[in-house]
C-alpha cells in the first residue's frame, strides 16, 4: 500500500519501498513500520509520528524539522543532507528505544534539538550543524562527531567516553560534569578542557 499525501498512515507496513518528493507537512503517521525504505526529498515538517518504527531506512534531502517522534523507533538509519531542526527526541515514551541503534547523520542540520537522557552510543554526526542542541544526561559512548558545529550544545552530565570529537567548532566540554575518558579530541578542544580544569598551558 503506497503512501500518498492524503493517506492517514495508520497501521501499515512498508518493506524496501522508495518514497520521493512527497509533501507530508503536519501529517500523522501512526503505528506504521518502515523496513529498509528510502525517503528522498520528502517533507515531514511538523509531522506527528506515533508508535511507529523506521529500521535501516535512508533519508536523503528530507525536511523533518519539528517532527514529533512520540513512542517511535529510529534504528540503524542514515540521514544525508537532511534538516532536523527543533526535534525533541526526548519526548518519546519509549526512551530506551527511540534511538536504540546507531544512526548516522551526514551534512544535516540538527540545531535546537533535544537528545537528553537518551542512549546514543556509536552515533555518527559528520559535517553537521548541531547548534544549541541538548545532550544532557545522554550516553554517547564511542560516538563520532567530525567537522560538526557544536556551538551552544549542552553535554552536562553526558557520557562521552571513547568518543571522537574532531574539528568541532564551538564545542565546550566541562570535565567536571561530563565523562570524557578515552575520547579523541582536536588540540583546540583539549586546550579548552585543560583550561576548564584550571590548568595553565606553558608556551614553551
Amino acid at each position: 500500500m503506497a503512501i500518498t499525501e492524503h493517506h492517514p498512515f495508520t497501521g501499515n507496513q512498508f518493506v524496501d519501498e522508495d518514497f520521493a518528493k512527497l509533501d507530508l507537512s503536519d501529517a500523522t503517521i501512526d503505528e506504521c513500520e518502515f523496513d529498509a525504505c528510502e525517503f528522498r526529498n520528502v517533507i515531514l515538517n511538523g509531522a506527528s509520528i506515533k508508535r511507529s518504527q523506521f529500521v535501516e531506512c535512508t533519508f536523503a534531502g528530507c525536511d523533518l524539522s519539528l517532527m514529533d517522534p512520540l513512542d517511535s523507533l529510529f534504528s540503524g538509519c542514515t540521514f544525508d543532507d537532511c534538516r532536523l531542526t527543533g526535534v525533541n527526541w526526548s519526548m518519546s515514551v519509549r526512551r530506551d528505544a527511540t534511538l536504540s541503534e546507531p544512526n548516522t547523520f551526514n551534512r544535516c542540520d540538527l540545531g535546537l534539538s533535544t537528545f537528553s537522557e537518551l542512549e546514543l552510543d556509536g552515533y555518527r554526526f559528520v559535517d553537521c550543524r548541531v547548534v544549541e542542541s541538548g545532550f544532557r544526561e545522554s550516553t554517547l559512548i564511542d560516538s563520532h562527531f567530525e567537522r560538526t558545529d557544536l556551538s551552544g550544545a549542552d553535554f552536562t552530565h553526558a557520557n562521552l567516553s571513547g568518543s571522537i570529537l574532531i574539528d568541532c567548532p564551538g564545542i565546550h566540554i566541562d570535565p567536571a560534569v561530563t565523562k570524557i575518558a578515552g575520547a579523541t579530541v582536536s588540540a583546540a578542544t583539549a586546550l579548552q578542557i585543560a583550561e576548564a580544569l584550571g590548568l595553565i598551558i606553558a608556551t614553551s
